[in-house]
């Protein structure tokens, strides 16, 4: 995390350096709230709009466009440079959250046979929770690693 901070947001770190308390009790940048909440901000007022657009454009269509959104703001924070990259690729991955989280549910339903819907939806819930605990479980392994990551 020191390497991240150290590049984008070097004043945070500073901050915690100079701090008595956790270091995680001590942020207070507006940028660092900037670039948490783009994604969730996103997400929200795509998620809004969604339906909408799905029932313009099609359930499939709105999840490949999700998913395309998605990529592209992997893409741009898996390169960025400075902060602005890291924001914009963040509010990104928020359009494609949002848009796939309100049309991949209903698509499923549509199109699974009757005798297993319930498993459909339930299992789409049940993996991203998978997903979920596999990135924390990934983040707490890794996070003492000295090579950086």
């Amino acid at each position: 995390m020191v390497p991240f901070l150290k590049k984008f947001f070097p004043l945070v770190l500073r901050k915690a350096a100079e701090a008595k308390t956790n270091m995680y009790c001590v942020y207070d940048s507006q940028v660092l709230t900037a670039f948490t909440s783009s994604l969730y901000i996103a997400g929200l007022a795509t998620s809004l709009l969604a339906s909408r657009l799905t029932a313009a454009f099609g359930r499939r269509n709105m999840m490949v466009l999700g998913g395309c959104t998605f990529l592209a703001g992997a893409t741009i924070n898996g390169g960025a440079a400075n902060i602005a990259m890291l924001i914009i690729g963040r509010i990104l991955l928020g359009f494609g959250v949002g848009l796939t989280n309100q049309a991949t549910p209903l698509y499923l339903s549509e199109m699974a046979p009757p005798k297993w819907r319930g498993a459909f939806s339930t299992g789409f819930e049940f993996f991203l929770g998978v997903g979920v605990l596999t990135a924390n479980c990934i983040n707490y392994g890794t996070a003492k690693m000295s090579w950086g990551w």
